[in-house]
């Protein structure tokens, strides 16, 4: 068995130093180290009160106020120093020669003003942590944390660094308090990050961090800017009832499973420019007080859950970019939500060949999908926000784009009716209410198209030009009383006056001949008349649509 008075790691990774050997750490750790995974809160007890009387002797009395309100713990912890200070340092001695015994010189007891350098160190065992208060600034660049990491109501005086930090177990920052700049630049959460109700009074940066279990985030207050740039997300993250009081920055930040930003308060600008959002991206009842951007955002992949981003009861006070927004599995839920009249959408499918070579990636995509899995009710409603918004900034062209998607999920049933009661199936509409729709698709594109009805109308009268010239030419029966000249150019003027009875073509002799014929085909020549009339309003509406000025 190996010595139990010899703690350093059998195996501590090249370019770290066991933590052992950090006179911090057995400051922290003054009274012995947590051993296993249960904690030992009376040890613990010990250890923050001998870390806190060291700390607090240089803290002015109102700091060391704030800082055991913060920290939950007994303002007299950080002013024992005078009382403690000789037990304190003989302990330090001796833990460290009991920890280090082929060590010859022990270093001294690091002075509170200095940096609390625990950098490139290697923690083996459970850190608890909670409750401490770091008066100095303190490094964590390069640490590795192999087991659980606890700094739950910790409050961190100065300037904090866990640049490259890894943790490979839980890490604890529950109603911690940050009144410095804190850097988790490039660290590694592979376990549980909790960060609920933490405080950060200054800037805080997780730019290019890497969470690959869950983070959370929920009640947590970001005074100053917040930097989530490229940060990847592998499991659920959830900011609910966060608030940010500066800017706010996930751009290119990668979300693999839940995003949760319901009822987060963002006062100033929020940025998710090119962020990803593999499933759902839940922002209900947020609000947006400052510029937002999702620009470049996409919205769903390949996961087999579809990501259909909830903006419900949304409050967007100023505009809002949705520009270039690749939407994979839905359209977002604006149900409730309040949108700026200056909000900006991509109204359109495909991406076009400059946006395509900015940005590899739009290649082969769309910008809303073609097909989705989303309720169509929902849909519908999604395109009607956003086309009243377009509307109102005098885009025409861009609105009646979502005119036309709108009018698409109105023609289609509810895919979850299958699932509703009785009561429910009573209200899904039924194959007749929702044929308008899907003729005033098929026939026009909802009014948008000049083809279709031109078509329609060519198809209509090249019909009744042959039914008609069928008869005058005598190739059927009945025959004509009588012998008519040019019968084709008479069937197709007579099929031409019955598509535009307006001008009043079939008045005189084509209107003789009309009242000569049988009665089937007369009965052909009104159903003309009344077929052509919505295929002349679609095709009005399309050439009103084409040239309206914009």
């Amino acid at each position: 068995m190996p010595d139990s008075a010899d703690t350093r790691p059998p195996e501590t990774p090249e370019g770290l130093r066991p933590a052992s050997e950090n006179p911090w750490y057995i400051l922290m750790t003054l009274h012995d180290e947590q051993k296993g995974e249960l904690i030992d809160r009376v040890l613990h007890e010990k250890n923050r009160r001998a870390w806190n009387a060291w700390s607090g002797q240089t803290l002015s009395a109102e700091e060391r106020a704030a800082a055991a309100k913060s920290s939950k713990i007994d303002v007299a912890e950080l002013e024992a120093w005078e009382d403690l200070s000789e037990e304190i340092k003989a302990r330090f001695a001796a833990e460290y020669r009991r920890r280090n015994p082929e060590v010859g010189t022990v270093p001294d007891l690091p002075k509170a003003t200095r940096l609390i350098d625990m950098s490139s160190t290697y923690f083996a065992n459970t850190l608890v942590l909670d409750g401490f208060v770091f008066a100095s600034e303190a490094s964590f660049i390069l640490a590795n944390f192999m087991r659980t990491a606890r700094f739950a109501s910790a409050t961190f005086m100065s300037a904090t660094l866990f640049d490259s930090a890894t943790f490979k177990l839980d890490a604890l920052f529950d109603t911690t308090t940050f009144r410095r700049d804190v850097l988790f630049h490039s660290a590694t959460f592979a376990s549980d990050a909790m960060f609920e109700a933490a405080t950060f009074v200054q800037a805080v940066w997780f730019a290019f961090v890497t969470f690959r279990q869950s983070a959370e985030f929920d009640y947590t207050t970001f005074t100053q800017d917040a930097v989530f740039v490229e940060a990847t997300f592998s499991s659920n993250a959830s900011f609910d009832s966060a608030t940010f009081q500066q800017s706010a920055s996930f751009s290119s930040a990668t979300f693999k499973q839940d995003a949760w930003f319901a009822s987060v308060t963002f006062t100033q600008d929020a940025d998710f420019c090119a962020a990803t959002f593999a499933q759902n991206a839940q922002f209900k009842s947020a609000s947006f007080s400052g510029f937002a951007y999702f620009t470049g955002t996409r919205f769903g992949s390949s996961t087999e859950e579809p990501c259909i981003p909830d903006f419900s009861d949304c409050l967007f006070e100023k505009p809002t970019s949705f520009r270039q927004a690749l939407f994979c599995d839905g359209y977002p839920d604006f149900s409730g939500a309040v949108l700026h009249d200056k909000t900006s959408f991509t109204a359109r499918m495909k991406p076009t060949p400059n946006e395509i070579k900015r940005d590899k990636d739009l290649k082969g995509r769309t910008f809303w999908p073609q097909k989705t899995q989303q309720d169509p009710v929902s849909a519908r409603e999604s395109c009607a926000t956003i086309r009243h918004v377009l509307t109102q900034q005098g885009l025409p062209e861009d609105a009646h784009f979502f005119f036309r998607r709108e009018m698409h999920f109105a023609g289609l049933p509810s895919e979850d009716c299958a699932g509703l009661s009785s009561e429910g199936r009573s209200k899904e509409r039924s194959f007749t209410e929702r044929l308008p729709y899907l003729l005033f698709g098929w026939l026009s594109d909802f009014g948008y198209s000049i083809q279709r009805p031109l078509v329609w109308l060519l198809c209509l009268w090249a019909f009744g030009g042959a039914a008609f010239w069928g008869y005058l030419a005598s190739c059927c029966v009945p025959a004509p009383p009588g012998v008519v000249e040019r019968p084709m150019g008479t069937a197709m003027a007579l099929s031409f006056s019955n598509l535009f009875p307006l001008f009043g073509f079939g008045r005189g002799a084509l209107g003789e001949i009309l009242d000569e014929m049988p009665p089937v085909l007369q009965v052909l020549s009104g159903a003309q008349t009344v077929l052509s009339l919505p295929l002349l309003f679609f095709l009005g509406l399309a050439l009103r649509q084409r040239f309206r000025l914009r």
